[in-house]
């Protein structure tokens, strides 16, 4: 009996010492947390620097694809009870990161979080604060580097809510981000302007024309938007506003107190988006002079319809904004539909020229710089 009690023993106390061994091992792990986290992206001359609530290495160097993120220096923070409990770092800063992002999408409709959906997720980076003060962001969309502030905070439920605020170039945008794992809508928002003088660059963001060629007698810009995400973070649909004001100008030999820009994107979906976009040169008291509306649905004709002193003039539709374009116009009032070319000016504006033009049908139209209508020059004429 005696052998027994001790043998039970034994392997009571063999039984208690594994368990604590397993339990030291696991707060072992927890505590690695903050070192295992800046480890992905320390180089191998990284210094370290180790506290009872911080990590930190210097520098920081990480590349995934296109993407690549370097920085002065990363430190984490964090509590020991909350390491060991919840098994996550409070915060990581990065010191003077330079972000740069070699695909940045050129269009709208091209936004995609999906490649980094794994990667964030809670299990894989349980980190509740991030923060890049005084960051630097490089997109390959713009041209000049863009000082940034980014913060990210991991909310219960996993979800990411992230900010952003950018500036250089003449751009600045806050905006605002969520994503999640959840069954909660993902997606963001943004507002920003763009001073076209501080860069000769016509950012990407609204370079489709013909709203480039009516955005372009401003010198100062003003966008917003939001978009939704899929279940797989990417993009679902979406809509941009974009707006613009100018103080005077001249016009057909009158002088306009204002003339104003507005157009809108709608993205129902990842393969559609149409574009409405109103440029009008306005008198005292709000009376519109002139007034340019263009539509088009994906990359389909633009229609654009022209009015002057309240009075509809001409509509025209081409196949593209672009130099020797085929392009239609109909004069109101006359049931005939004149077929011409569209050409670029000296001045930068697309001349419509009709191809036989019956006696008299064609307008005088002249908007420097965005459209103006013409005859096409006769054989033999200079």
């Amino acid at each position: 009996m005696t052998a027994q009690r001790k043998l039970k023993k034994s392997k009571g106390f063999l039984l208690v010492l594994i368990m604590i061994v397993v339990l030291l091992g696991w707060v072992g792990w927890r505590l690695s947390l903050p070192w295992r986290v800046l480890s992905e992206a320390a180089p191998p001359e990284a210094s370290w620097s180790f506290s009872g609530d911080s990590v930190q290495a210097s520098p920081i160097r990480w590349t995934d694809g296109a993407l690549v993120v370097l920085a002065r220096a990363a430190e984490t923070e964090f509590s020991v009870v909350h390491l060991v409990r919840d098994g996550a770092v409070n915060l990581i800063r990065l010191s003077f990161a330079r972000v740069e992002f070699g695909e940045a999408p050129e269009r709208f409709q091209e936004i995609d979080f999906s490649r980094w959906k794994d990667l964030l997720d809670p299990s894989r980076l349980p980190i509740t604060k991030a923060y890049f003060p005084e960051a630097e962001l490089k997109l390959s969309i713009f041209p000049s580097a863009l000082d940034a502030e980014l913060t990210a905070i991991r909310n219960r439920s996993g979800a990411i809510d992230s900010t952003a605020r950018v500036e250089g170039g003449g751009l600045k945008v806050q905006g605002f981000l969520r994503l999640g794992w959840d069954s909660l809508e993902n997606g963001g928002s943004f507002e920003g302007s763009y001073a076209r003088h501080s860069n000769p660059y016509f950012f990407s963001f609204f370079d489709e024309e013909p709203f480039r060629s009516l955005l372009s007698p401003f010198g100062l810009i003003q966008f917003e938007g939001s978009f939704v995400l899929d279940q797989n973070w990417k993009f679902g649909q979406g809509i941009r506003l974009i707006t613009a004001a100018e103080p005077s100008g001249v016009f057909e030999g009158a002088t306009h107190t204002e003339l104003a820009f507005s157009g809108a994107t709608v993205f129902p979906n990842v393969l559609s988006r149409e574009n409405r976009a109103l440029l009008e040169g306005l008198l005292p008291d709000g009376i519109t002079l002139f007034r340019v509306e263009a539509r088009r649905r994906n990359d389909g004709p633009i229609l654009m319809e022209v009015s002057l002193n309240n009075g509809m003039l001409f509509k025209l539709d081409t196949d593209s904004w672009r130099d020797g374009s085929a392009a239609r116009l109909h004069i109101i009032g006359n049931p005939l539909h004149i077929q011409g070319v569209l050409e670029l000016t000296d001045s930068g504006a697309m001349t419509f020229f009709a191809i036989d033009p019956p006696v008299k049908t064609v307008p005088s139209f002249h908007l420097p710089g965005i459209l103006e209508i013409g005859e096409a020059p006769q054989p033999g004429n200079d």
